[in-house]
């Protein structure tokens, strides 16, 4: 259910400066409207206008027997949108230079009904829809601007197939030939190139600290490890 709210105003002007007050208040403006005797206007077709907006018939007989000098009605409907928006729209109104209506009942219920719409969102119909192509593809991925997979034919010393070299390196990653002891070599591929070993060729200590001392021992002349 939604609750019609209404007032009258004496000129047309302070009920749109209303309407753009409901407008920063977040209202919808499909729930905000003005009402107004216009020229081409007749008293039962505002009547009806106001009428089809939920105002309650007896009310909005009352307001176009007070609108012939140029006032204008303003109708919101407060549903769940903005959250508390009867609260809200009535502080609006109450602060509002309205007409004075007595007894005339000013709020009406109405039944909220379901706009019917082809889409869960109306302002976005094609948010479950994929969009069709209308022009020639000319890839599993590309559209013919950049394409992903050079034609060029790979280089024989390629590793990868229709890419590139995996390494900037000056030098291979892979070995070429069979290698009959696959253990690390101080003379490899690598260190051939490099003016220093990555391994060391000396004998090596059994020792977890190389030499059997600590820094800190070494430095201060103190021994940090008890040798009983």
């Amino acid at each position: 259910m939604a609750t019609v709210i209404s007032r009258l105003f004496s000129a047309e002007a302070g009920a749109n400066k209303v309407a753009k007050t409901f407008e920063r208040a977040r209202f919808p403006r499909r729930d905000t409207h003005v009402v107004r005797m216009g020229e081409d206007h007749t008293v039962a077709s505002v009547t009806d206008a106001m009428v089809s907006l939920g105002v309650a018939e007896e009310t909005a007989r009352a307001y176009t027997s007070k609108m012939a000098d140029g006032g204008a009605v303003f109708v919101v409907k407060a549903t769940y949108k903005p959250l508390t928006a009867k609260t809200i729209a009535r502080e609006i109104l109450d602060a509002a230079d309205t007409v004075d209506m007595g007894a005339v009942e000013e709020e009406n219920w109405v039944k909220d009904e379901i706009e019917p719409m082809s889409s869960v969102l109306d302002d976005h119909p094609l948010f479950f829809t994929r969009v069709r192509e209308t022009h020639e593809r000319k890839g599993p991925v590309t559209a013919g601007i950049m394409p992903l997979l050079s034609k060029r034919k790979p280089h024989s010393s390629s590793v990868i197939s229709g890419g590139k070299k995996m390494s900037f390196w000056p030098m291979p990653l892979l070995r070429e030939g069979l290698i009959t002891k696959p253990r690390l070599r101080k003379d490899g591929p690598v260190t051939a190139r490099l003016p220093f070993p990555l391994l060391s060729g000396g004998k090596r200590d059994k020792s977890v600290i190389p030499g059997g001392k600590l820094i800190v021992e070494e430095n201060l002349g103190i021994p940090s490890i008890i040798r009983r």
